[in-house]
């Protein structure tokens, strides 16, 4: 069975699975689908890989009943897993639900309290330097002196600086920021 005249889906799975074959690289070019992956190696099985080369998809359907597949623009399969396939009245493919591509980009899986925590130590500190100061140029070394201090009562145990219960957490955190900062802009 040639995996390009397997059906959507399917084809892009055993792409996938090719893909994530030690061997993969190897076998890239080779279509057969006998050849191009160990089907014992893979989270399917041996058994489902044989049925599927000898004729039976719907072994696909049954283990991934929810699964739908788009090709992104980085030459990747991309699961799609709520939205169906729909094959408008000119032939073609659609989707069921908007979807907005991702792949590629930089995804903000950040703690914003975190963030916070540390814009409210920042503002803590207004007294003591004007805003942006941090924008100024500034010794590294007495930035990397600041950062190790902080760092050395996290090493104790001790996270609450200055009133703060993680004080001592957001203070590395903005050391790095600027010391990223200033080494980006200002150089070693």
């Amino acid at each position: 069975m040639n995996i390009s005249n397997l059906p959507n889906g399917l084809k892009e799975l055993a792409k996938k699975r090719r893909k994530e074959d030690e061997y993969g690289e190897f076998f890239k070019s080779d279509e057969e689908i006998v050849y191009a992956f160990a089907w014992g190696k893979t989270k399917e099985d041996y058994n489902f890989w044989n049925r599927v080369n000898g004729g039976d998809f719907s072994v696909y359907d049954d283990l991934y009943p929810a699964h739908q597949w788009i090709y992104d623009y980085t030459g990747e399969y991309q699961v799609i897993a709520d939205a169906i396939l729909v094959t408008d009245a000119d032939g073609y493919i659609t989707y069921d639900k908007g979807i907005k591509e991702e792949g590629g980009k930089i995804s903000y899986e950040l703690d914003w309290e975190f963030i916070e925590a540390m814009a409210a130590r920042m503002s803590k500190n207004k007294g003591k330097y004007p805003p942006y100061n941090w924008h100024k140029p500034i010794e590294v070394e007495k930035l990397k002196q600041s950062l190790v201090r902080h760092v050395v009562e996290i090493m104790k145990g001790n996270y609450e600086d200055d009133g703060d219960e993680f004080g001592h957490l957001a203070a590395v955190a903005l050391n790095i920021m600027m010391l990223n900062y200033q080494l980006k802009k200002y150089g070693v």
